[in-house]
């Protein structure tokens, strides 16, 4: 391009570049637009891996929330199973001390009813002693010359050693005075106060082995109501033999001879098993006379006898032969 006023040559831009200018401009015209569907891509895809990464969190967010959950519901679980656990063994521990406290109570309540029936057969047995020495008082039993031992001493010892009631007392002693007074004016009548027994033999006593047609017979001799217990006498086996011959004596302090009776049990020794029942006797002590000689007595076979060591019976027979003696007053 020339300059108007001839100042001079001037910068020329060559046609060719001219012309090509246009091209150049759509070229960066059309770069300019691919750049900016890329960034519109760009931006689409950095928005979709954004939603996708929001989303993921979210997701993740709620799955923690779930295993959060699951995790609190087991220790939920766990928390109950152990505090039901511990709820068992605390029952458990209380049913155990329960029962124990009960076994306790058991066995003081049995040791009580011990103590009651210890103290109710002690009381029974201090009453007949005293009873006894009230009654050996009234009738003079022992009495010697001088009146160291005399009725009312006695009276009032026994009233002092087994603590009666004073009205308790005196209704005692007067009873037995009477008693004494009664028993003085009967001529015929001796107090019994130690017993002899000879038990004799036996004659026709019932088979109980049935193989020999024979038996082997004892006998058991006790006296009832007695102030301090016995074990009943015993005498030596017969062997196969219905008439055995023993000539065996035994001997009893009496305490009441109104109320105690003499009670001879037959049995059939047996090398195995329990004896047999054979029969028994029972005699009144009040009735033995001590002049009398030996006296024979049916052994009764009656069901409703019962056995000297309470064993049942089975029917007996035969009869036994018995001597006996006692002592009253100041003999023997």
């Amino acid at each position: 391009m020339a300059d108007d006023d001839g100042g001079g040559d001037l910068f020329e831009i060559p046609a060719a570049l001219l012309e090509r200018k246009p091209t150049a401009r759509r070229k960066v015209s059309r770069q300019e637009s691919h750049n900016s569907d890329r960034s519109a891509q760009a931006f689409g895809l950095a928005k979709e891996t954004t939603e996708l990464h929001d989303d993921l969190l979210t997701r993740r967010a709620e799955q923690m929330a779930k295993e959060n959950s699951f995790f609190e519901q087991a220790d939920t679980a766990h928390t109950i199973a152990e505090e039901d656990e511990q709820a068992e063994v605390e029952g458990a521990a209380r049913a155990r001390a329960a029962q124990a406290e009960t076994q306790r109570a058991l066995e003081a309540e049995k040791r009580r009813l011990d103590m009651v029936a210890k103290e109710k057969l002690e009381n029974e047995r201090m009453l007949r002693l005293y009873r006894t020495t009230l009654m050996c008082a009234a009738r003079q039993v022992g009495a010697g010359e001088d009146d160291s031992l005399s009725p009312e001493r006695l009276f009032d010892y026994a009233s002092k050693t087994f603590h009666v009631d004073p009205a308790q007392h005196e209704e005692c002693v007067a009873n037995e005075k009477q008693a004494a007074l009664v028993d003085d004016v009967s001529s015929t009548k001796t107090v019994i106060t130690r017993l002899l027994v000879k038990v004799l033999n036996g004659e026709g006593l019932v088979i109980r082995d049935a193989v020999s047609r024979s038996s082997d017979p004892y006998c058991k001799i006790h006296l009832t109501n007695a102030a301090v217990f016995k074990d009943p006498e015993r005498t030596q086996i017969k062997k196969k033999t219905l008439n055995p011959v023993w000539n065996e004596e035994f001997a009893w302090v009496i305490d009441d001879a109104a109320r105690q009776q003499l009670v001879v049990t037959l049995y059939d020794w047996d090398e195995v098993g329990q004896d047999d029942f054979m029969g028994s006797v029972t005699v009144p002590v009040s009735a033995i006379d001590p002049a009398s000689g030996p006296v024979w007595f049916e052994v009764e076979d009656d069901e409703s006898v019962a056995p000297a060591d309470g064993r049942s019976n089975d029917g007996g027979g035969g009869h036994a032969g018995l001597g006996g003696s006692g002592g009253g007053g100041g003999g023997g």
